[in-house]
């Protein structure tokens, strides 16, 4: 574990590590496993040491939230991080993949044809969903500037600070960095969190 962590140092890695995680992922998951060794050796200082080195590194190569992560685990006052199992999938504004839209009239709604296949596209209120042809939503976007709904299982809410996510869901298995801020993709929910700014922005529901 040391030895990895070794490579995943700025400047101290030959060539790149071939792994299909991100590698701010990779490089946190070895640094808290290497941190809890140490921890349960009862090495408390050499816990604290690896995550000063962390910190560091993310700092340098720009990874505020990464930066924030291990800013965290020094504060010795913290309560322990526990991720929970969501018990709903999740949803926007109560509508989740799968389920039948209605549609008002009213709606701004416009047709998308991929493949010979119609889809529609409908605003509501800052959200986003796409819909088959059967009216069933296969994919949706919640926006900050949507105030309805704007909360996952009331566990992670729009505004909340970057690394919420990763205290409630644990970490991603996928890191997207998109024009429109980095997504943080959890594929068993079918649930991409947009990040911007330090702050939970939105998220975005696809079929896993």
């Amino acid at each position: 574990m040391k030895s990895l962590a070794d490579k995943l140092k700025a400047g101290k890695a030959k060539s790149p590590i071939k792994s299909p995680v991100a590698e701010n992922i990779l490089r946190y998951s070895v640094f808290y496993n290497l941190a809890e060794l140490y921890r349960t050796d009862d090495k408390t200082e050499e816990a604290n040491k690896v995550w000063l080195e962390l910190a560091n590194l993310s700092k340098n190569k720009g990874d505020t939230l990464l930066f924030r992560l291990a800013l965290i685990q020094l504060d010795q006052n913290k309560k322990p991080v526990i991720t929970q199992t969501l018990q709903q999938a999740p949803a926007i504004d109560g509508n989740r993949l799968g389920d039948t839209m209605q549609l008002s009239k009213t709606q701004d709604k416009s047709d998308l044809w991929i493949d010979g296949d119609r889809y529609q596209v409908v605003l509501d209120d800052g959200s986003r969903y796409v819909t088959d042809h059967n009216g069933s939503l296969i994919s949706a976007w919640q926006t900050a500037s949507n105030s309805r709904g704007s909360h996952i299982n009331n566990k992670l809410h729009i505004g909340d600070a970057a690394d919420r996510p990763f205290k409630i869901l644990g970490i991603p298995d996928r890191r997207l960095n998109m024009t429109s801020g980095e997504y943080l993709a959890y594929d068993d929910y079918g649930l991409a969190i947009r990040i911007s700014n330090d702050q939970v922005k939105g998220w975005f529901l696809y079929d896993n």
